[in-house]
């Protein structure tokens, strides 16, 4: 329990970090929307609050249910914390990178011939409030929030607790078959894609059109992410999603 505490805290305090990251991106929008919009302090109090209340419990709820599925969990992390020594793949990592990059250029070309030829698109944009300030504070949101903030919360938490409760519900043999693995891991992809359309929902009207524009792209990266978090523990998916960020931003501004 101490290690799984102490492995908390060192995702919680990553985790402010992360949210810190997409703070100036975050401003500059709601500076250009609203001259009266909240000061940068604030803001930057309300994501470490933010984070502490909510990332620290996903990710030791997270923590907690890998640990009861036998999930790889976070391996690193647990060493960090004091625990056993980490056993990375360093296939499973350079995978989880060439993937995530593979799905970050897949996102870009489904935006570009799928999506923003249609009339509702988001103003020629690929990632909408991504693209929010200079490519490198987007960049850096993408990869540190993206790839830590949002894995703890999806990953780690959500895909580990779907399939503990499974476990519970219908036995360990079920929760352990492929597809049931693989529906939990589509489940929480589908679940991250509809996470982000209050924040599209700032920059258009949403219909069915954009609904389904998250679902498949956010979904794109969800899946990898997830697939990756099962077979080689949460810092490989947590590569996969950053590296994602990559092919994305640059998508983004070669077209803005």
């Amino acid at each position: 329990m101490i290690v799984q505490i102490r492995a908390t805290i060192i995702l919680t305090v990553v985790c402010i970090l992360g949210s810190l990251s997409i703070m100036p991106a975050i401003i500059a929008a709601r500076t250009r929307i609203d001259a009266a919009a909240l000061p940068g302090w604030e803001l930057y109090g309300s994501a470490v609050v933010q984070s502490i209340l909510l990332f620290g419990p996903a990710a030791f709820l997270g923590l907690w249910a890998a640990r009861n599925m036998k999930l790889v969990g976070a391996p690193l992390v647990t060493q960090w914390a004091g625990g056993p020594k980490a056993v990375l793949s360093r296939t499973g990592l350079l995978l989880a990178a060439i993937f995530g990059i593979l799905g970050g250029l897949a996102l870009v070309l489904i935006d570009v011939f799928v999506f923003q030829p249609h009339p509702v698109a988001l103003r020629g944009s690929v990632t909408g409030a991504l693209l929010t300030g200079s490519f490198w504070q987007g960049l850096a949101g993408g990869v540190l929030y993206g790839g830590i903030n949002e894995e703890v919360l999806m990953r780690l938490f959500l895909v580990s607790v779907l399939l503990w409760a499974v476990s519970r519900i219908f036995g360990p043999e079920k929760a352990a078959s492929r597809g049931v693995v693989l529906a939990i891991i589509v489940i929480a992809a589908l679940v991250f894609g509809i996470a982000h359309l209050p924040i599209t929902a700032t920059m258009t009207d949403l219909n069915t059109m954009i609904v389904v524009r998250a679902l498949v792209l956010n979904g794109i990266v969800g899946i990898i992410a997830g697939v990756i978090y099962i077979r080689y523990g949460f810092e490989a998916a947590a590569l996969s999603h950053a590296a994602a960020h990559i092919p994305i931003q640059a998508g983004a501004a070669m077209l803005t």
